[in-house]
Order: C-alpha cells, then sequence, then structure tokens
C-alpha cells in the first residue's frame, strides 16, 4: 500500500497469484550517491588571511562558511499498466485493498533507444501491447523500468556575526538544484492512455531562500 504511485495500485494484477508481482519496491535506487561539503573561508580573525584585520574589515570578510550537497541517484521505477475495457468481466468484485493493477505484454525492450529517450517520447509503443480479455494479464513484471536519472547540487554560504559573549547572529543564502537542472519523474506508463510515454512532471525548480538565526 506504501507503492501506490507510479503505475503501482495497492492490489495485486492476479489476486490468486501474488508471486507475480513480486518486483522492486517504489522507492528502489539502483545508484544513491549523497556527497556533502562543508568549507569554512580561511579570512578574518585567527584564520589563515586577515587574521589581525581590524573590526570593521573582519567584520565583512570574516566568519564566512560553503556548504554543498551533491545528489545523484538512478531513475525511479515505474510499473506499465492498460485499462482493461471490460473490467467486470475480468475482475467482477474488489479486492480486500481496491481493484487489480493489469499490466500489458510486452516483445522487447519497451524503452526507446538510450540516445533517443525524450520527454515527449521515453518508451516504445510498438513493444508494448493490451492483451485480449480471456487473457488479461500481461507478461510484464512489476517495476521492470526505471525513468531518468536524477542529478541535483545544493549550494549554501552562511556568516556568524558575533553581537555578544552570549548572542550570535547567522545569515543564511542558499540555493536548492542551484544548476537548475531539470529532473523529471516518471513517464506516463499506461498503454491505453493517449498520453502513453509522455513525461508530464518533475522535481523542483531551483529555489532560493535567505534566512537569518539569532544564536544564544
Amino acid at each position: 500500500a506504501f507503492d501506490n504511485n507510479n503505475g503501482n495500485g495497492t492490489s495485486y494484477q492476479d489476486v490468486f497469484n501474488p508471486n507475480n508481482d513480486k518486483g522492486l519496491s517504489n522507492y528502489h535506487r539502483t545508484f544513491n550517491n549523497i556527497t556533502s561539503l562543508v568549507y569554512e573561508l580561511p579570512f578574518g580573525k585567527g584564520k589563515q588571511f586577515l587574521g589581525n584585520a581590524p573590526r570593521a574589515l573582519d567584520l565583512v570578510f570574516g566568519g564566512w562558511q560553503v556548504n554543498s550537497i551533491v545528489n545523484l541517484r538512478s531513475g525511479e521505477p515505474f510499473n506499465m499498466t492498460y485499462t482493461a475495457a471490460a473490467r467486470g468481466q475480468v475482475a467482477p468484485f474488489l479486492t480486500l485493498l481496491g481493484f487489480n493493477i493489469f499490466r500489458p505484454n510486452i516483445t522487447g525492450n519497451p524503452l526507446m533507444p538510450e540516445g533517443q529517450r525524450t520527454v515527449g517520447q521515453y518508451m516504445d509503443r510498438t513493444k508494448v501491447s493490451i492483451p485480449q480479455y480471456f487473457e488479461p494479464f500481461g507478461n510484464a513484471g512489476r517495476n521492470i523500468l526505471e525513468g531518468f536519472a536524477f542529478y541535483q547540487t545544493d549550494l549554501g554560504i552562511s556568516k556568524r556575526f558575533t553581537l555578544t559573549e552570549r548572542f550570535g547572529l547567522q545569515f543564511r543564502a542558499e540555493a536548492f538544484n542551484v544548476f537548475n537542472r531539470s529532473n523529471f519523474r516518471a513517464p506516463n506508463a499506461n498503454i491505453s492512455a493517449v498520453t502513453f510515454g509522455t513525461i508530464t512532471s518533475a522535481y523542483d525548480a531551483r529555489q532560493l531562500q535567505l534566512a537569518l538565526k539569532l544564536q544564544f
């Protein structure tokens, strides 16, 4: 029930053959790398450069810190489906968790060749077909395909101002997805839909934020 997205549902394709739904979780990522960096700039009081600078100069150039998080991961798995024309004949009853999710038949790789995949045509319709109503369960496995990979770099700079021995003020400027890369979500993989194989959603574009934090 927690995998209820990207063409998945809360029930099996065939309630009498649950093993046929064994597959990757929606949360599976074949490759997942998160690299974080925190670097304190060597300027200002007690640092390598401008260590003896007057207070006014130290206030401008001292105490700066840069941090970054680079997130690289494989695309999210998704499930191919179709909408049964005679659903009541195929599944005339509700299962415990909801209607069955029907998968199509595939012949070969249902993805476009790697160099030809676009948001408008990520999948090859000629390799996917809807089964006959009397054999409604297709040969496609669950979550056998992955979408585009995800690459994102977040960047932040911060500076601490010492107000008194007890109080300090921290300024932060942060950019999420600083390079404004388009990271696309999974395509529409319902062969019954006219938008089959197209991608219509993406992760957030670049976001900027400023913050002040009082420390004591």
